[in-house]
């Protein structure tokens, strides 16, 4: 049975076991953002629905979130359409990629294709930007203050920053593969950025690399200046729009999927 076989099989068990209905399910992470290593996990990704006497009970609401215990190299991780809905409201950047995701495992429902659909007419660059410098000084703090650190680590710090480049630039979702971002960061950055890439795609997960400088340049210099200048990115949202029509877009998710 190949993995991608194996992921399939995995999803169908979870639905009887937890009894949901998967509407979408996609891989994300290192081989999503094409600079996977040689022993990266499978880091799948998917969106569920219960049964709708589920979400009218006003006590015991179930979980919106199911994680599974890694099994070998296989990370299963999902939210429920609510929090999903949710996140897509405050523009959460993880799941703007998993909805952007080209290896996908479960095609989408109505629900997510509207989602899809609508990715860059509802996208608040200023929001977006917020997130993924959150997830880039998140990694700094926590794993890039030794001389020698993980290649995930840096990449975890460094894409999100690309990502902010991108869309300072564009106006619209940062594309998922980081090939696409290279035009973002130029010169030495650029080029230290893409060796560094090659180097973790040929090399084991848990390898350590040296400290770069110009990356560390690279990390500070893009923190400093969105910090400073996330404030002045668009934000034109219809809030309240956008609202009733998650709403309604929850309300027939529940009719289409699940028989009333």
């Amino acid at each position: 049975m190949n993995r991608t076989q194996e992921i399939k099989d995995g999803l169908r068990d979870l639905e009887a076991r937890e009894d949901i209905k998967i509407i979408y399910a996609i891989e994300s992470g290192s081989r999503a953002w094409g600079f996977e290593s040689t022993d990266s996990d499978w880091d799948v990704r998917f969106i569920y629905v219960r049964n709708p006497k589920v979400y009218m009970s006003c006590i015991g609401k179930p979980r919106d979130t199911i994680t599974l215990p890694i099994d070998d190299d296989l990370d299963f991780h999902g939210w429920d359409i609510t929090k999903t809905l949710s996140l897509f409201y405050s523009q959460n950047p993880c799941l703007m990629e998993w909805l952007q995701s080209d290896i996908v495992y479960i095609e989408p429902n109505e629900a997510i294709k509207w989602l899809q659909d609508n990715l860059k007419s509802k996208f608040s660059p200023r929001a977006a930007i917020y997130h993924y410098i959150h997830m880039a000084q998140g990694h700094v703090d926590k794993y890039l203050s030794q001389d020698q650190v993980k290649m995930k680590r840096y990449m975890y710090a460094i894409r999100p920053l690309m990502c902010c480049r991108w869309i300072w630039e564009h106006n619209e979702p940062a594309p998922m593969n980081i090939e696409d971002l290279y035009p973002v960061v130029s010169g030495d950055a650029g080029k230290a950025i893409r060796d560094l890439i090659e180097f973790k795609k040929s090399g084991v997960e848990l390898g350590l690399v040296s400290k770069v400088g110009i990356l560390d340049d690279y990390i500070s210099s893009e923190l400093k200046f969105f910090s400073e200048s996330v404030s002045k990115a668009d934000d034109n949202r219809n809030m309240g729009l956008l609202k009733e029509e998650l709403n309604g877009l929850m309300y027939r998710t529940l009719v289409n999927e699940i028989n009333l």
